[in-house]
């Protein structure tokens, strides 16, 4: 009798909703992420997975509730990583990751539990560098971290 129901009815709802979306970007995530490994990273195929993942970038990216999180920040910017990898825009990402990765670790973003998401981050951020045949500033990311 203490606590009224309809609370803590609607503050479920209320991370019901959430968790929708952040599971919705995570199936288009995984449909992608399958896209790149049969089409060697480099293809061009798979380009109405990329319509659709750059949709949810866009429609996510605009929700400041689901942007506060620490794993939809990291899951967009792995998105965002990933269109810009099939559109061969190597220059736009490696200045995005390098963006993304002083941004995260100055709001300290990456612990523990998500360091293969750092991992990741530096593994495009090289390999973008490296197409742009930016071969001395590999050196300095490495020694940056």
């Amino acid at each position: 009798m203490d606590f009224d129901p309809k609370m803590f009815i609607e503050k479920r709802k209320i991370n019901l909703e959430k968790l929708e979306r952040i599971r919705e970007i995570d199936q288009v995530l995984a449909a992608v992420s399958y896209q790149l490994k049969i089409s060697q990273n480099y293809s061009s195929e798979g380009k109405s997975f990329i319509t659709m993942l750059e949709k949810m970038v866009k429609q996510h990216a605009a929700d400041k509730a689901l942007r506060s999180g620490k794993m939809l920040q990291l899951k967009l910017a792995d998105a965002v990583s990933r269109i810009l990898i099939q559109k061969h825009d190597f220059k736009t990402l490696e200045s995005f990751l390098a963006a993304k990765l002083k941004e995260f670790r100055k709001q300290k973003l990456f612990t523990r539990v998500n360091h293969d998401s750092y991992l990741k981050m530096l593994t495009y951020l090289v390999n973008a560098t490296f197409k742009n045949k930016k071969f001395p500033a590999i050196t300095r990311v490495y020694e940056a971290t």
